[in-house]
C-alpha cells in the first residue's frame, strides 16, 4: 500500500432518522390544508384556510424556536452552535519551504503541502516516519484516546505504540507538508528521509497565518443533546443541560416530552451501541422533498458569495498538478539513471487545491460535544433553455450526481527515493431548479463532504456520492440556518418545517435497525386519535375497515390494546368516507341529499353488509322507508338496519382471521394513492369547534323538510333510473 492510502483510522458512524417517519408516508403541508378546509366543515373559504394555516404554521413555529434559544438564559447550558467559515487559497511548498527549520547547508524539499483539519493520522504518519519509516507503506490503524489523550499506532504484526501528540486541537485547522532536509554531497546531493511539518494556524507565524481566511457564519439552529457519554440527559445526569432540552423539544414539537421520547429509545436493542445522540435540523442532500432541496440551492447559493476559488482557480490547479506530474517523471529519470548526480533538474512539489470549509460547533456551557463540518471546493451558478430534464414544470428541483475528476500524484518517500503515490479525486453533483416552462439554474457542486466528529480526531465522513445514492436518507445534512431559512418562501418553509427534524446516533457499532418501527410512531399515532375515540366509537366489534381487532393486530398491537386501537381506526375511517360522500352527494342528482344523510347516520352498518354481501340496497329505496328516513329520529330504518347486521355477525367472526391480511392490503393501497405528498388527514378537524362531526344541520333539515312530492320524486327516479343508478353508484363509493 502506498504511503497516502495505508493509514486507517479507527472507524466509528453514525445513523440518521428522520423524526416525521418513513419519506413516502410524509405530509404535504399544502394538500393537508386543502383536506382540513374540505372535511371539517368549515364555514372559512379555502384563501382563509391558507393563509392562516401558513401565517400559523410550521415555518413560524420554527423562527419562533430559534428566536427562543437566542434569549439570555434559556438555552445557554447547549447553546446556539457557532459557525465558521474557514477557507484557504491554493497552498504551494514554496510558500511553506521558508518557515521549516534546518540546520547550515540544508535545503528543505517541501512535496506535498495542504490545509486541512486536526486529523490524527497526520501525527500518526509524523511518528512513523520519525521512527519507524519502513512501516509507512503497511496497513497500521490509528486512534485516539480522549481519557488520556494518546494516539495509538497498531501495526500489521499486532505490536503497538502510543504517544501524546504535539499541538494537537480538534477544533483548529493545520498545515501539513510532507518535505526532505537534502544536503550537497560534493559528488551529487543526498536526500533525507521524508518527514512531516505540522503547524497550527493561527499561532504566531504571519506568513503562514495569512494563507487562511476566517469569518463568522452563526445563526444556525441548535441541536438538542438526548445521550452523551452512553447515557441520557435526565434529571440526574447533566440537569442543567437536561432542564432546557425539555422546554427546547417540547417548543419545537408542539408539546411532546423528550422523556417520551427517550423512553421509546431505551427499548431499542441497539442501545449499547449508541454513544451520543442529538436532534438536528436541516435537510439531507439526497431528500425527495422539492421544499427541502429549494432550501439547499439557496445555502450553497449564499456559499458561493463567501468562498475562496472557483472554476478558474480549479482549472489551474489540475494543469499545475498535471505540469507536477510531468516534472515528477523528469526528476525520476534523472534521479535514477545519472550516476553522476550533476545537472539535477527542477523538484516536483504539489500545492494544495484552495478548499472552504463550514465548521459548527456547540457553544454552550454544559460539554456535549458537537462537531460537524461540511467542505467544498467551489459552487458555481449557470442557467439553460428548456427543461432541465424530460416533463420538468416550474418550480421543479433535483439533485443529480453528474461524475467525478481524479489526478495523480507522485511521490518519493523515503530515504531510497521510493516511489508512491496518490489519487486526488473531486466528485461533482448539480441541483437543478426549472424556473420557468423554458428556463431553468443550476449549481454545480465540487468536492463537498460532510464529517460528523463523533471523538476527537475520528468523524464520519461521507462524500456527496455516497449520499446520493443511499437508499435510505443521508447524513449529509445541510443544516438549517436562520438567515437562509428567512428568505425561503413561507410556502417552502412551512413544507420543510414538516420533515426537517432529524435524530443522529453516534456510534462505534451500529446495528442498523429502523428505530421508528420499534414502537416510536406508533404510539404517537395511537395517543393523537385515542382523543377522539370516545366520541366517535361505542364499541361496536366491526367497521369499514374490517374488525376492530383485526385492523389493531394489523398496526403492530395484540390483545386489548388491539381491539381499542381498531375501533379507533375503524372509527375515523366511517367519518372520513361520510364526509366525502357529504361534499360528493350534490353531484349525483336528487338522490345525493338522501345518499348524504344515509351515510352520515349508518356508514358503519352500511360498510358491514357490503363486506357480507348480505346488504338489500334495493329495499332500502322503498316509499315506506324513505318516509320512515324523514323521522328525525329515524328509529325505523335504524332499526331495519341492525336488524341485517345482526344476522352477520357470526360471519364477521370467521372474518377476523383473514382481517391481518386484507388491512395490509389496505394500507399498502392507501400508501400508494396517499402516499409521500400526499395531504394528511388530522383527527383534531374532527373536534375543534362547537361539535364533532355528525350529520350536518342543511343535511338535516334537508331530510326532515321532505315533502311528498319530493318523496316520489325520488322513488319515481329511482324506479326510471335503475339500470344508471345500478352502474354508477359503486364508483362513488371507491
Amino acid at each position: 500500500m502506498g504511503l497516502f492510502s495505508s493509514k486507517t483510522v479507527i472507524s466509528v458512524t453514525s445513523v440518521v432518522y428522520n423524526m416525521a417517519g418513513e419519506e413516502k408516508n410524509r405530509p404535504n403541508y399544502l394538500k393537508s390544508l386543502v383536506v382540513r378546509n374540505v372535511l371539517s366543515g368549515t364555514k372559512e373559504s379555502l384563501g382563509t384556510t391558507l393563509t392562516n394555516g401558513y401565517l400559523n404554521g410550521p415555518a413560524l413555529k420554527y423562527r419562533s424556536f430559534f428566536s427562543w434559544t437566542q434569549r439570555p438564559g434559556n438555552y445557554d447550558q447547549i447553546g446556539t452552535p457557532s459557525g465558521e467559515i474557514v477557507a484557504g487559497a491554493e497552498l504551494s511548498g514554496s510558500q511553506v519551504e521558508p518557515h521549516i527549520a534546518r540546520d547550515p547547508g540544508e535545503e528543505i524539499w517541501v512535496q506535498k503541502a495542504e490545509i486541512n483539519s486536526a486529523d490524527i493520522s497526520f501525527w500518526a504518519d509524523q511518528w512513523i516516519l520519525a521512527n519507524r519509516p519502513a512501516d509507512i507503506d503497511t496497513a497500521y490503524t490509528t486512534d485516539y484516546d480522549e481519557t488520556t489523550f494518546e494516539i495509538v499506532i497498531q501495526f500489521p504484526d499486532a505490536s503497538t505504540v502510543s504517544f501524546v501528540p504535539a499541538n494537537f486541537d480538534t477544533t483548529a485547522t493545520y498545515i501539513f507538508a510532507y518535505y526532505n532536509v537534502t544536503t550537497d554531497a560534493g559528488t551529487g546531493v543526498d536526500y533525507g528521509p521524508m518527514k512531516v511539518f505540522i503547524y497550527r494556524l493561527g499561532s504566531g507565524n504571519p506568513a503562514l497565518d495569512a494563507l487562511i481566511n476566517g469569518a463568522n457564519y452563526n445563526e444556525f439552529y441548535p441541536f438538542i443533546p438526548v445521550r452523551y457519554n452512553n447515557k441520557f440527559l435526565s434529571s440526574t445526569y447533566l440537569p442543567a443541560a437536561y432542564a432546557q432540552t425539555e422546554k427546547a423539544y417540547s417548543k419545537i414539537t408542539g408539546g411532546s416530552k423528550i422523556a417520551d421520547l427517550i423512553a421509546q429509545l431505551e427499548d431499542n436493542e441497539s442501545l449499547d451501541d449508541i454513544d451520543n445522540a442529538y436532534i438536528v435540523f436541516g435537510a439531507s442532500l439526497n431528500t425527495r422533498d422539492k421544499a427541502c432541496v429549494r432550501y439547499i440551492y439557496r445555502f450553497f447559493n449564499k456559499l458561493r458569495a463567501s468562498q475562496i476559488g472557483g472554476p478558474t482557480a480549479y482549472a489551474d490547479w489540475k494543469n499545475g498538478t498535471n505540469v507536477e506530474r510531468s516534472i515528477a517523471d523528469l526528476w525520476n529519470r534523472w534521479r535514477t539513471n545519472d550516476g553522476a548526480k550533476v545537472n539535477e533538474p527542477t523538484r516536483p512539489s504539489f500545492g494544495a487545491l484552495p478548499a472552504n470549509q463550514i465548521r459548527i460547533t456547540g457553544s454552550g456551557s454544559t460539554d456535549v460535544k458537537y462537531d460537524v463540518r461540511l467542505s467544498w471546493t467551489f459552487v458555481n451558478e449557470g442557467s439553460g433553455t428548456g427543461r432541465g430534464k424530460p416533463g420538468a414544470t416550474p418550480g421543479d428541483t433535483w439533485i443529480q450526481y453528474i461524475g467525478d475528476e481524479s489526478v495523480q500524484r507522485t511521490f518519493f518517500n523515503t530515504a531510497q527515493v521510493k516511489l508512491s503515490g496518490d489519487k486526488f479525486t473531486i466528485e461533482k453533483f448539480r441541483i437543478y431548479w426549472q424556473r420557468t416552462e423554458s428556463t431553468y439554474t443550476y449549481l454545480d457542486v465540487y468536492g463537498a463532504v460532510h464529517k460528523n466528529y463523533v471523538y476527537g480526531g475520528k468523524a464520519v465522513t461521507i462524500k456527496a456520492k455516497d449520499a446520493l445514492k443511499d437508499d435510505d436518507e443521508s447524513g449529509f445534512i445541510i443544516p438549517l440556518h436562520d438567515e437562509t431559512w428567512k428568505e425561503t418562501s413561507i410556502v417552502d418553509a412551512s413544507q420543510m418545517a414538516t420533515t426537517c427534524m432529524y435524530i443522529v446516533f453516534n456510534c462505534y457499532v451500529v446495528k442498523k435497525q429502523k428505530w421508528y418501527q420499534s414502537g416510536i410512531f406508533k404510539i404517537l399515532f395511537a395517543i393523537v386519535i385515542a382523543i377522539v375515540s370516545v366520541v366517535f366509537t361505542g364499541g361496536a366489534g366491526l367497521g369499514l375497515l374490517g374488525t376492530h381487532l383485526g385492523v389493531g393486530m394489523a398496526l403492530g398491537f395484540s390483545g386489548l390494546t388491539a381491539a381499542i386501537v381498531g375501533s379507533i381506526v375503524n372509527a375515523l375511517a366511517a367519518i372520513i368516507l361520510s364526509t366525502l360522500v357529504e361534499k360528493l352527494a350534490t353531484s349525483i342528482g336528487p338522490i345525493g341529499q338522501l345518499l348524504g344523510s344515509i351515510f352520515m347516520f349508518f356508514v358503519g352498518n352500511i360498510a358491514s353488509a357490503f363486506q357480507s354481501g348480505s346488504f338489500n340496497f334495493a329495499s332500502f329505496f322503498k316509499i315506506d322507508n324513505l318516509i320512515a328516513l324523514t323521522n328525525s329520529v329515524g328509529g325505523g330504518v335504524a332499526n331495519m338496519m341492525h336488524a341485517q347486521t345482526a344476522e352477520i355477525g357470526q360471519e364477521m367472526v370467521d372474518f377476523a382471521e383473514k382481517a391481518a391480511e386484507e388491512t395490509k392490503k389496505i394500507q399498502q393501497a392507501f400508501f400508494d394513492e396517499f402516499g409521500y405528498g400526499a395531504g394528511v388527514i388530522d383527527p383534531f378537524m374532527f373536534v375543534d369547534g362547537p361539535k364533532p362531526v355528525a350529520e350536518s344541520s342543511d343535511t338535516f333539515l334537508t331530510r326532515t323538510l321532505m315533502t311528498g312530492s319530493e318523496l316520489a320524486e325520488m322513488s319515481r327516479e329511482l324506479l326510471y333510473g335503475f339500470s344508471d343508478y345500478s352502474l354508477k353508484l359503486p364508483d362513488a363509493f371507491t
